[in-house]
Parts: structure tokens; sequence; C-alpha cells
């Protein structure tokens, strides 16, 4: 691998120690009602990162949803490279994302793209109908699937 990443990378290394799973969701609807606070879920460890530029060794896992929410460009194409360098006993990171920055970034076999079941075998939508009009009228977005929070009670440990 070349780039700002070190092949001894803890996350991008032959032998990684750091669990990474991103979630590429191809058409997301960030306006879902389930996802308001999932999109807070990592914003302290974010602020670590890039406001505060701080260690933080207690950091063991760390949940995004849509991180990009929160970060410029610089900022998610940079991600990864701050996580290990400021949170040193990290194991586990998990991101649900559609941000090219952060998959470009992503290591082979790290990330998986999700579908929801009513997605397979049909067409995405697009900014174009088949004839060539712009779609104005259609849905720009599929089901959201594996939110955090579900309708009604939730009781969550977020750490």
């Amino acid at each position: 691998m070349t780039g700002i990443f070190d092949r001894n990378s803890r996350i991008y290394g032959d032998n990684p120690t750091v669990e990474l799973e991103v979630l590429i969701y191809r058409r997301p609807n960030l306006r879902d009602n389930m996802l308001e606070f999932e999109h807070y879920t990592g914003r302290k460890v974010l602020e670590g990162l890039f406001d505060e530029m701080r260690m933080m060794p207690e950091v063991e896992e760390v949940f995004f949803s849509f991180p990009e929410t929160w970060l410029n460009v610089i900022e998610q194409r940079m991600l990864f490279s701050r996580l290990e360098h400021f949170c040193p006993n990290l194991k586990k990171v998990t991101i649900k994302t559609h941000s090219v920055y952060i998959i470009q970034c992503t290591p082979n076999g790290s990330a998986k793209i999700v579908t929801a079941a009513d997605e397979i075998n049909t067409p995405l939508p697009g900014e174009q109908n088949e004839d060539g009009t712009p779609n104005l009228h259609g849905k720009l977005w599929t089901k959201m699937v594996g939110n955090v929070f579900k309708p009604g009670l939730n009781v969550v440990n977020l750490g």
C-alpha cells in the first residue's frame, strides 16, 4: 500500500491489530428518523481527533455512523491515521459511510456493501429517468437497514 499509511500500521499492515469494518451504503437516506441520534455516536472521539488533538488511551472500540456529517474532505481522508495515532489501545472500529474519501482509504477486505433485501435485483435510484429526463419525482435513496436505534424503547450502552 502506498500513500500516507505505513505497511506496518496497526490498521493497514499485513497483520493489523485493529479490527476494521467499513459498512458502505450506496444510497442512504441520511434524514432517516432512526439515524438522528446514531449520527452522534463517536462524535466525542472525532472532536478529540480533529479539534483537541488529544491522546485517548481509554478508547478501545468506536462506532461512527456517517462521520462525513462532521468531517471535511481532508479529515475524512485522515480518519484512520488520526485514530491510530491518538487511540493507541484501539481494538475495533466500525464505520457506516457513503463517503468516497473514507472508502478510498479503507484497506482491502475491510469494506462491506450494505444492501437491503428490496434493493436486490432492483435498479438503484438515479439522477435521471430511463428516458434521460431529470428524476424530479422519485426518491433518490434506498431504505436504511442496520440502524443501531429502532422504533420503540431503546437501551443502548455507548461506552
